[in-house]
């Protein structure tokens, strides 16, 4: 059985900078009093914090002969702060070249990512205009969330109107990467199971307790010979807090594979570990370090990798196959700034190869 998740696209704009959260809130105004602890009355209570996310990202395939062409996607996220910003699946933003925002009530903002960490499957968006008055939701604690426990899923499966799913708490467990794909280990990543059903084009979508605080995001549903068998994915609220409030990581772009053990002897790594680049968003940092990304997919160790690009071997003076190479250089990336050096080394058609650029601030 693997689990799996729809590879929805995004992004858009340079964004790094000063790892403020200034309009970020752990917190919102209480929930209405006739918010009653029901499955209505919760969605009566957040209904208008919720939104549908679409994204576009421009594929390139072939070696010999170029071909190129645009992959919509579409996800859900929930907002999370007065002026706007929403939080989502990673994986649904992290390489597509433009963000749509639906708002609640039908207007359509364009964003850019403004913090991700695809190793957790998660990013938060900040808006390019002002948006529509809403609600925004309060977050809650993955931490006090008990198996068992019930718990409800609001999104856009499928493109649909909104949508209400319950179940329950089924499990929880620690990793360095998500269910669905190793994009680099970072340390206590929190995955929780449900089976409040989790569609396709749901990913992103919050997970509410009873009293209507975000508890999660949803990431991942499993499969067992390409159907789903009721059990999903997401990733505790309080790694989100962690990695992209009080952390704010940095956005790079990349949409990769992690190679460690095996896949690095398998890719002939001169270390025992790298990121394979596969897919870059334009006007990110991968794009501005002018990295190259995968052109051709293969299917390995079932998963299909897109190959041919880039592999990311050191950021800065860290080399992600140190102990705790990985988390060492998302911390790095965090503490720069605008005028700040950017360096990596990669390894690309064999020899390793020095990049660095100038950061630059994004919009704000």
């Amino acid at each position: 059985m693997e689990p799996t998740r729809r590879a929805s696209r995004r992004t858009v704009l340079l964004t790094i900078g000063i790892a403020a959260t200034a309009g970020i809130v752990a917190t919102a105004p209480e929930r209405p009093a006739w918010a009653e602890a029901t499955p209505s009355g919760l969605f009566e209570a957040v209904n208008g914090s919720v939104v549908r996310i679409y994204s576009q990202e421009l594929i390139v395939d072939g070696v010999d002969s170029i071909t190129q062409r645009i992959e919509p996607s579409q996800g859900s996220g929930v907002v999370i702060s007065e002026d706007g910003r929403v939080l989502t699946a990673a994986h649904v933003v992290q390489s597509a070249d433009r963000i749509i925002i639906v708002y609640p009530g039908g207007k359509s903002v364009q964003a850019r990512v403004w913090a991700a960490e695809p190793a957790a499957d998660v990013a938060i968006l900040e808006p390019l205009e002002p948006p529509p008055p809403q609600r925004h939701a309060r977050l809650g604690r993955s931490d006090r969330v008990r198996i068992g426990d019930r718990v409800t899923m609001v999104g856009h499966p499928m493109d649909l109107e909104i949508t209400v799913a319950v179940g329950h708490v089924a499990g929880r467990s620690t990793r360095t990467s998500t269910a669905a794909k190793p994009q680099g280990e970072v340390g206590g990543i929190e995955v929780l199971r449900t089976d409040a059903h989790i569609s396709e084009g749901a990913s992103g979508a919050p997970i509410f307790d009873d009293d209507g605080r975000v508890i999660g995001i949803a990431s991942a549903v499993l499969r067992e010979h390409a159907q789903p068998i009721g059990i999903g994915f997401f990733i505790g609220i309080d790694t989100v807090r962690r990695l992209l409030i009080d952390e704010r990581s940095m956005w790079t772009g990349i949409n990769g594979h992690w190679l460690g053990g095996w896949y690095a002897r398998v890719f002939n790594l001169p270390r025992a570990a790298g990121l394979l680049v596969e897919r870059i968003a334009s006007d990110s940092p991968a794009a501005a370090l002018k990295m190259r990304a995968g052109t051709g997919v293969a299917r390995i160790d079932r998963h299909n990798m897109r190959l041919g690009g880039d592999v990311l071997l050191r950021v800065q003076d860290i080399w992600l196959s140190d102990e705790d190479g990985y988390e060492k250089a998302r911390a790095a990336m965090a503490r720069l700034g605008p005028g700040d050096t950017l360096r990596v080394l990669v390894l690309r058609a064999g020899q390793q190869r020095e990049l660095e650029v100038t950061l630059e601030a994004g919009i704000r």
